[in-house]
């Protein structure tokens, strides 16, 4: 019988085979795979399984390991390549949602190694359904199939090996953390970084869900604008809300927060020593975060590593500060609670008591029913009166577009909730 053959086995002959000398009109050698190929569109495969001495640089270096786009590879060919780069970039992206989901760190590497395992098993069995070349790990079952995937990893430790940030690529597969197989660890709020050594730290007697964008990434020059420009459009929080909830550590990242914005306010005043002021600012915010009331550190990612500014910023869910109120989801239901805001700052050329009255009294299911249905009665009366419309009102009736006269509510919300936050501090639990 012949025995199977493995596609790297015949890249590694080709790339061991000396490479013909000729001249720029002599014709390319017919017989082998170019080494250039093989080089340029090599992978970092396997990775290897998360344990407690790489798990911080799983999270800490994510953004500067290897990601793969289809745009790496040529359109045709490289097949066992591109599983195996589909097979990174759907971990690293895995990893990354165990990382972000704020728990304690036993966790983070218990969802981590499901992960690991559940990739290692999808990398299989895909490659079993179509009958692709087996990687030879996938020939071994059981333990020993995790351990040989474990031992053949290149970057064991999950060092970093890119210059620069890299884009993460979306997930092919889905993956969904059972935290009930981890045993002796306890879940806390989404949302929440780490998990406080004090003492007075308690558990959440309530499961709420956590809305709060925690830790902020230091100030340099490619944020500093939207630092500034955006700074009346992100939130405030309120701590009053957490009493007795056990929420102390989200209330040590709101007064964190709320302290930083203020400086931040101050800092964007001046606008020639913006940047400068800001990073001070971070920098003394962000120290006084980390220490607890005994003058020790608290357990919370970056706040014992020395290079703070750098793992703050590699773990930030905002390292530009886009995020903002405009940002966020809003649709035409906000009108229930921005329409005061709307007719005394940012009117519309029409009164929405009508719609108020109609539909904000409802539950929140049949509001995102009736108010496109009110509104859409308002837009048919306005466009059949005698009366005289604003331009942007004629402009819609002229072209019987709804839509144009939705985008005009739209606007109106968006303008009113930023006004709104401004205002209001947001509870950081809902």
């Amino acid at each position: 019988m012949q025995k199977e053959k493995d596609v790297s086995d015949l890249l590694a002959f080709f790339k061991e085979q000396p490479s013909p000398g000729f001249s720029p009109r002599a014709s390319r050698p017919r017989s082998s795979v170019p080494v250039a190929y093989v080089e340029r569109y090599s992978v970092q495969f396997p990775l290897a399984r998360p344990s407690s001495e790489n798990m911080q640089a799983i999270c800490l270096h994510g953004n500067r390991r290897p990601r793969y786009p289809a745009s790496y590879f040529p359109a045709s060919g490289y097949g066992v390549n591109k599983r195996e780069a589909d097979a990174v970039n759907t971990l690293e992206a895995w990893f990354g949602n165990c990382c972000r989901s704020n728990q304690t760190e036993e966790v983070t590497l218990c969802c981590a190694t499901q992960a690991w395992e559940k990739s290692v098993s999808h990398f299989c069995k895909v490659g079993s359904s179509i009958k692709a070349p087996y990687f030879h790990c996938c020939k071994i079952s059981g333990s020993e199939r995790l351990s040989c995937f474990d031992n053949s990893a290149k970057n064991p430790s999950y060092n970093p090996t890119e210059e620069e940030p890299v884009q993460p690529v979306p997930p092919k597969a889905k993956f969904s953390f059972d935290p009930q197989s981890c045993p002796g660890a306890a879940m806390i709020p989404h949302n929440i970084r780490g998990k406080s050594r004090q003492k007075e730290a308690k558990t959440p007697t309530t499961s709420l869900e956590v809305n709060l964008t925690f830790p902020p990434a230091p100030p340099i020059h490619s944020n500093i604008e939207s630092i500034c420009r955006n700074q009346r459009l992100r939130p405030l929080y309120n701590i009053k809300c957490l009493a007795g909830l056990g929420y102390d550590l989200v209330a040590r990242q709101a007064k964190t927060t709320n302290r930083l914005e203020k400086a931040f306010k101050r800092c964007c005043k001046n606008k020639q020593n913006a940047l400068p002021c800001a990073q001070k600012s971070w920098e003394e915010q962000m120290k006084k975060f980390c220490v607890g009331s005994k003058g020790k550190p608290i357990d919370f990612p970056c706040c014992d590593v020395e290079a703070l500014p750098l793992c703050f910023r590699n773990i930030s869910t905002d390292p530009e500060y886009t995020k903002t109120v405009l940002t966020e989801s809003l649709s035409l239901d906000n009108l229930c609670d921005t329409h005061k805001v709307i007719m005394k700052k940012f009117p519309v050329g029409f009164s929405l008591k009508s719609v108020v009255n109609k539909c904000c009294h409802q539950s929140a299911t049949e509001r995102s029913t009736c108010v496109p249905q009110a509104l859409k009665e308002e837009f048919e009366a306005i466009c059949s009166s005698r009366k005289a419309a604003r331009p942007s009102m004629r402009r819609c009736c002229r072209d019987s577009s709804e839509q144009c006269f939705n985008e005009i509510i739209m606007e109106a919300i968006t303008k009113a909730t930023g006004f709104s936050l401004q205002r209001k501090k947001r509870c950081p639990v809902s």
